[in-house]
């Protein structure tokens, strides 16, 4: 059993861990999920929804499933789509780039403001280069794409979460269709 100082003290820290207070603090949080478009869902895109349903179409009348299993399949195969698509797409960028983001030359504003300090003070005149990710890259293949992949790992296991999700969402739409195809094949049988 906590003591009346423990919980004080939980109180306190939960107090000051409430996330970020500022209006740039919480502009920048907010973009968390946009970094590449996978957690929102794809039926909620206008272009998203008519190749879904074009797609479901397509399903249900070649294989004679019911349109509501065929748009769940239609879906999960569409959205594990978009995650294959934007973990390769990761990994070019990365063998192109060297880099997903780009370099800043400076880590924070305050080291910018000292430099462009100097710079008018008149005891810096060289403006440094930024650093290029591209130049640290091996120049020949396939040593190349091996280091773009290592460079991507974490990002890459940060896509993964999105991918098992829409895999399982395409192993219970097949679940269901062959569910759905049995009791169906039940039905006809002879009795």
């Amino acid at each position: 059993m906590p003591t009346e100082r423990q919980l004080a003290a939980n109180r306190q820290n939960a107090r000051n861990s409430s996330g970020p207070r500022s209006s740039d603090g919480k502009a920048r949080v907010g973009k968390n999920a946009y970094r590449h478009g996978l957690s929102t869902d794809a039926r909620s895109s206008p272009a998203f929804e008519k190749q879904i349903e074009a797609l479901a179409l397509q399903i249900a009348n070649a294989d004679h499933i019911n349109l509501a299993d065929a748009r769940a399949l239609a879906a999960a195969e569409f959205d594990l789509d978009r995650v294959q698509r934007a973990k390769t797409a990761l990994v070019n960028r990365m063998h192109v780039f060297g880099a997903l983001d780009p370099q800043f030359l400076f880590s924070s504003m305050a080291q910018e403001v000292r430099f462009i300090k100097l710079v008018i003070w008149g005891k810096m005149s060289v403006f440094p280069q930024p650093p290029d990710p591209s130049a640290s890259m091996p120049e020949q293949e396939p040593a190349r794409m091996v280091e773009a992949i290592r460079r991507a790992l974490p990002e890459l296991e940060k896509l993964e979460r999105y991918e098992k999700h829409a895999t399982a969402r395409l192993n219970r739409a097949i679940s269901e269709i062959v569910k759905s195809k049995n009791a169906d094949g039940r039905q006809d049988g002879p009795r």
